[in-house]
């Protein structure tokens, strides 16, 4: 880890190497950085707006975190790890009580929170979930899930005698009564019936409630989706759009299935399926354009479309630099930089909120697909380039978003 200068408006940056008293300070800074424990590891915790990338410093990539008002920290890229917040669950609990009861460690836990027929008593719940009473656990119950022996097997049931209790107070059922209970609530047990379900003692419970929950806040994309919105002849090249679109979609909002379908539509249209980041022309038809800010000789050809929308001309070049506070305007090679990953998609989502594209998505006046899909490559293209195979795209992102059966 090492502290970086920055020389701006160019952004080029160099190491620096603090001295002994200024590690122990970092050190110290990092120490106090917010952590959260996912998947057996402590994390520092960090805001994906509040994190800055470089590539290709030193032959590797950085990831940089302001720690006070003064200093940035840096981190090699390999050890940032992004997590997102519905598919990664960060803010739900576990708890499985075959392992737990399996540990040596955590068996007495399991065990005195488990009776042997399968039963929690509300204190050892209280305990597990982390609350102090049950008003307070009726939130924290909505994101837990337990793994534990299923209720709808008979014969798992009969294996922990898990329903002797009911011949305990307060219920005391005994002889024909008990024996009438027991066959009523067999015929409500299915699990051995149905073929490919897991082994009934270990199976996830989740509250159902606060699982729909959680799936309604998962709208960003993963590779399956977009395998099914473009072919699976892209693999390679989806795979590795995956996490930066994913950003992108965060960082501007394009966060509900209506906006994600517009947005791969439009930019898996203008790119060939995100495979040209640079537009295929030497940019002589844009000498001189005065409507995209072309007021030199050479603006032609050095402001062609670049990115997945095809950012085009030096007025949206100039406006998306001072955007990102980063010189892409005063060479060649720096005009380039569009074209890279990280600008190509940035710059997408940059322009789709510059044009207020999330209003057109929507569609609360529930317009035509065609014509909304025709707006939005109107704002983009300036013309009726491709309409046809935007309009392909958008259904098939939509029947795979939206499970629209019409699309």
């Amino acid at each position: 880890m090492y502290p970086l200068r920055s020389n701006n408006p160019a952004r080029s940056y160099e190491f620096s190497e603090p001295p002994a008293a200024e590690k122990e300070r970092l050190k110290a800074k990092v120490a106090a950085l917010p952590k959260k424990r996912v998947e057996s590891k402590d994390w520092i915790q960090l805001d994906a707006k509040d994190v800055e990338s470089v590539s290709g410093l030193d032959g590797k990539n950085w990831a940089g975190v302001k720690v006070d008002a003064t200093q940035q920290l840096w981190f090699e890229a390999v050890a940032v790890k992004r997590f997102y917040q519905g598919y990664d669950w960060l803010d739900w609990q576990f708890f499985q009580e075959p392992e737990q009861r399996d540990d040596p460690a955590t068996r007495d836990v399991a065990e005195n929170s488990f009776s042997k027929d399968g039963f929690c008593d509300l204190r050892a719940l209280l305990e597990i979930v982390g609350a102090s009473n049950r008003a307070e656990s009726f939130p924290k119950l909505r994101r837990f899930g337990f793994a534990h022996p299923t209720e709808w097997d008979f014969q798992t049931d009969a294996s922990i005698n898990k329903w002797e209790r009911l011949q305990r107070a307060p219920w005391r059922y005994e002889g024909e009564r008990y024996n009438k209970v027991l066959q009523y609530i067999k015929a409500f047990q299915w699990w051995d019936g149905v073929q490919g379900l897991p082994a009934a003692e270990r199976v996830w419970h989740l509250h159902p409630i606060g699982f729909i929950e959680h799936l309604r806040g998962m709208p960003l994309i993963n590779l399956g989706q977009l395998l099914e919105v473009f072919g699976p002849r892209d693999v390679t090249r989806l795979r590795d759009v995956v996490e930066p679109l994913c950003d992108t979609l965060e960082r501007y909002e394009i966060t509900t299935p209506l906006r994600i379908a517009h947005f791969l539509a439009q930019t898996g249209a203008e790119t060939g399926i995100f495979y040209f980041r640079e537009e295929l022309t030497d940019g002589a038809g844009y000498e001189g354009r005065s409507d995209l800010g072309n007021d030199y000789q050479g603006d032609g050809r050095n402001f062609i479309g670049r990115g997945f929308i095809q950012l085009t001309g030096r007025a949206n070049y100039e406006a998306y630099e001072r955007y990102i506070g980063e010189d892409i305007t005063s060479s060649r090679s720096n005009t380039e930089k569009v074209a890279d990953m990280r600008l190509a998609f940035d710059s997408a989502g940059w322009f789709w909120r510059r044009h207020n594209l999330n209003a057109v998505a929507d569609n609360p006046e529930m317009k035509p697909d065609a014509e909304v899909v025709g707006k939005i490559s109107s704002t983009i293209n300036g013309g009726c380039n491709g309409r046809g195979i935007r309009l392909h795209f958008f259904k098939r992102a939509k029947r795979v978003l939206c499970r629209d059966i019409d699309s």
